[in-house]
């Protein structure tokens, strides 16, 4: 049977040289063709055509690839599916428009080991080593209704081998907790000892102590899931984590490390701002005793000097209350109180030195999806999904969606929505 897959994700969502995993697993599975949703291929030589969906938003993208291939629901002869991707969930979101839905890269209940091949592109390779994730927080829609499970270590060794054989000596170990990974000491040790360059820089807190002894080998920024800085809140979505297990973990990354990327949720349940401003104030501090020594000189005069250049950087996002998971029924975002809380969250970064500038760019003017407030509500009907969203995924934005969208895309979209 001959395939052809159709990547749904808009090419300035990735950096380039980036390898979707997902798209390449069921490329493999099915030995199909790739083209991206923005191209116009023979469709006639095909059997069968899947969508690779990795984010909601991305679904707008099936549409205008099927009505400009004339491949509508009820014309067409061939079987259309969804192959691979979180992004359409199982709230029968694309039911419309395609003959039948795979989450998670054609996967099967009885799978019990991951055992998807590493793939090399540009001088990069990337191996699976795990799927799900044990941490379980409960605004996280990758947590919920999936089994966790991980490649045993001997094939992952193998895998490596085959990599290094074939040139390539730099290695994303693709994971949502690569420091959780049951056998993560002897992975490292058998990837430093094969002169790889371990490219992953991204790691759960709780999980970070294992990580330590290894950071010197990792890459110069580490990026860290904080999610909130108050405390009480961060344990109630699952963040099991104190304040002061938090404090320790940048520390520890910035002695070996001369950036930290904190990533933060907006919007989550009961949370306090007022922690946030304390933390930015916190670390402004840490920040200063590591980036300066200041001493006297002989003639009593006071000088300092920076001795190692840190960056704390913080990347805010938009709380998404989805189906499926624990806080599936959480307010939405409220935008005037998140304008007001980025009134103060500039000032704060200024004002402290960790940020140099007149403004901050997390503003909502900005036109990514779901950072506006009008992106946002239609990001979140999306991800309610429903068969009655069909009209709205054929017709509202004919010629689908980028990383950017305006107002008036998002205002047409949610009225035929029906919102």
């Amino acid at each position: 049977m001959k395939s052809l897959i159709v990547d749904t994700v808009p090419r300035d969502c990735r950096k380039a040289g980036a390898i979707n995993l997902g798209r390449e697993i069921v490329r493999e599975r099915w030995g199909a063709d790739v083209c991206q949703w923005t191209e116009t291929v023979d469709v006639a030589q095909y059997d069968r055509i899947g969508f690779n969906v990795y984010y909601a938003t991305h679904a707008l993208n099936i549409g205008p690839f099927l009505r400009r291939h004339g491949l509508e629901k009820g014309d067409r002869a061939k079987r259309v599916l969804v192959a691979g991707g979180q992004g359409v969930g199982r709230r029968g979101l694309v039911s419309g428009l395609v003959d039948e839905v795979f989450v998670g890269e054609l996967d099967t209940e009885c799978e019990r080991q991951i055992l998807s091949r590493p793939v090399v592109r540009s001088g990069r390779a990337v191996i699976e080593i795990s799927r799900g994730c044990k941490q379980r927080c409960s605004f996280c829609e990758y947590s919920w209704g999936r089994r966790l499970r991980y490649k045993p270590l001997e094939l992952v060794k193998r895998q490596i081998d085959e990599v290094v054989e074939a040139g390539c000596r730099k290695i994303n170990f693709m994971s949502t907790d690569f420091a959780g990974y049951p056998q993560f000491d002897e992975l490292v040790e058998y990837a430093l000892w094969k002169r790889v360059s371990i490219l992953n820089g991204d790691f759960c807190v709780v999980s970070l102590p294992r990580a330590f002894r290894w950071l010197q080998y990792f890459p110069r920024q580490i990026r860290l899931g904080v999610e909130s800085f108050h405390e009480p809140t961060r344990i109630a979505v699952g963040k099991r984590f104190s304040d002061d297990v938090l404090y320790e973990s940048i520390e520890r990354v910035l002695d070996v490390a001369s950036s930290v990327h904190l990533y933060l949720i907006f919007g989550l349940p009961g949370d306090d701002y007022g922690a946030w401003f304390r933390w930015v104030e916190r670390l402004a501090g840490m920040r200063e005793t590591i980036h300066t020594w200041r001493g006297v000189d002989l003639f009593g005069a006071a000088f300092k000097v920076n001795r190692k250049p840190v960056r704390i950087e913080f990347n805010v996002t938009n709380f998404e209350p989805c189906d499926g998971t624990p806080l599936e029924g959480a307010p939405l975002v409220d935008f005037a109180e998140k304008e007001r809380f980025l009134s103060g969250w500039s000032a704060a970064m200024i004002g402290t030195g960790l940020f140099c500038g007149e403004r901050m760019g997390y503003a909502n003017s900005g036109g990514r999806i779901g950072r506006k407030e009008l992106s946002y509500r239609m990001l979140m009907r999306i991800k309610r999904g429903g068969p009655e969203l069909t009209k709205a995924l054929l017709d509202a934005l004919p010629y689908g969606v980028r990383t950017w969208i305006s107002d008036s895309e998002a205002l047409r979209f949610l009225g035929m929505a029906g919102e």
